[in-house]
C-alpha cells in the first residue's frame, strides 16, 4: 500500500492490530473513512468494538495480489460508506508461473517462512496455494512476540470464453503483546526509554476466515453480468490503556475489547459499456450485508 502516492501507512500498538490509515493527509484512523475489499469482498468491521469500520489486513498474503485498486475521494457509490477519503481494491492471482518457497530473517527475531504453488494450471482450470508463517519481536523493551500463521486457496474454472467460476477461501491467525503510547515528558525526563512500555500487558489476539464464491457472464464485449456471495468469520480480543493510571492508580486503566461475528452477504451487477467516441460504461447492481 506504501506504492500508492498519498496513501500512508502506520502501525502504533504492536503488529497484529489494524494499521494507521492516512490518504492525502487525511486520517482514516483504523478504516474508518476509507474502504477496503479483497476481490470485491468488504473488509471494514461496521460497529467495532475497538473504533468503527475497524480493517485490518494482516489476512492478505502480497504474494497472492496482483494488482492494487485506488480510488482516492468520495465519488464511487458501490463502495459504501466507508469510502469517505477513498477505497481500495485488492485483485489477486489466479495462478502462478512457477512454485515456490522462501524464507528469510531479519533483525529484532523477525522471520518469515512462505510457499506459493499452483496445483493446477490448464486452460479451464486455475489453483493457487499460499501459506505463510511470520514472527517478529520488533524493537521494544516488551517485545512484541507477535506470531501470525497465514493460508490462502484460490480455484478459478471457465468452463466457457464468456463464463468464469472463482472459489477462493483465506484463514488468518494471529496474537501479540504491544508497548502502546507513552509520555513524551517521561522520555524527556529520562524516567522511561523511548521504546519502553507504561502498561506491558498490552496487546491482543485475532482470527478471521473468508469463503467466497463468484461467477460472471459475458454474453457479449459489451455486456458483463456478475455475481458474488461471501461469508466471513472473525474474532478479536484487544488488551489497551489510553490513561495509564489516571483513573485506577493502583490496578491501571487497562481495559479489553472484544469482537466476534460471523458477516455474510452478497454483490450482484450488470455492467454495459458504449463505444462512444468517449467509452462509457453503465453499472447498476445489488448489495447485502
Amino acid at each position: 500500500m506504501r506504492l500508492a502516492p498519498g496513501l500512508v501507512i502506520a502501525q502504533h500498538a504492536g503488529g497484529g492490530k489494524s494499521d494507521q490509515y492516512f490518504l492525502r493527509g487525511f486520517d482514516n484512523d483504523h478504516g474508518t473513512d476509507i474502504a477496503f475489499f479483497v476481490d470485491g469482498v468488504p473488509v471494514n468491521i461496521r460497529s467495532h468494538a475497538h473504533g468503527q469500520g475497524f480493517a485490518d489486513l494482516h489476512f492478505l498474503i502480497p504474494e497472492t495480489v496482483q494488482r492494487m485498486e485506488v480510488h482516492k475521494g468520495p465519488f464511487r457509490v458501490e463502495y459504501g460508506d466507508f469510502a469517505t477519503s477513498g477505497a481500495v481494491n485488492f485483485v489477486p492471482r489466479d495462478w502462478v508461473d512457477e512454485h515456490y518457497a522462501q524464507t528469510g530473517a531479519g533483525f529484532f527475531d523477525t522471520q518469515r517462512q512462505l510457499t506459493v504453488f499452483s496445483p493446477i494450471t490448464t486452460a479451464q482450470v486455475k489453483t493457487l496455494s499460499a501459506f505463510e508463517l511470520y514472527h517478529t519481536d520488533g524493537p521494544f523493551l516488551n517485545d512484541d512476540k507477535y506470531d501470525r500463521f497465514n493460508a490462502y486457496q484460490r480455484l478459478t474454472w471457465q468452463p466457457a470464453d464468456e463464463l468464469d467460476v472463482t472459489l477462493s477461501g483465506s484463514y488468518m491467525d494471529g496474537r501479540w503483546h504491544a508497548s502502546g503510547q507513552i509520555p513524551l515528558r517521561e522520555v524527556a525526563a529520562g524516567r522511561l526509554d523511548r521504546f519502553g512500555a507504561v502498561d506491558p500487558s498490552e496487546g491482543g489476539d485475532s482470527q478471521r476466515m473468508i469463503l467466497t464464491a463468484k461467477a460472471g457472464w459475458q454474453p457479449s464485449e459489451t455486456q458483463r453480468l456478475e455475481t458474488q456471495v461471501y461469508a466471513q468469520r472473525y474474532a478479536l480480543d484487544l488488551f489497551s490503556n489510553f490513561t495509564f493510571f489516571k483513573d485506577d492508580p493502583v490496578d491501571g486503566d487497562g481495559i479489553e475489547q472484544v469482537d466476534e461475528r460471523t458477516i455474510y452477504g452478497s454483490d450482484t451487477s450488470y455492467s454495459h459499456t458504449l463505444p462512444w467516441e468517449q467509452e462509457t460504461t453503465t453499472r447498476v447492481g445489488f448489495q447485502t450485508r
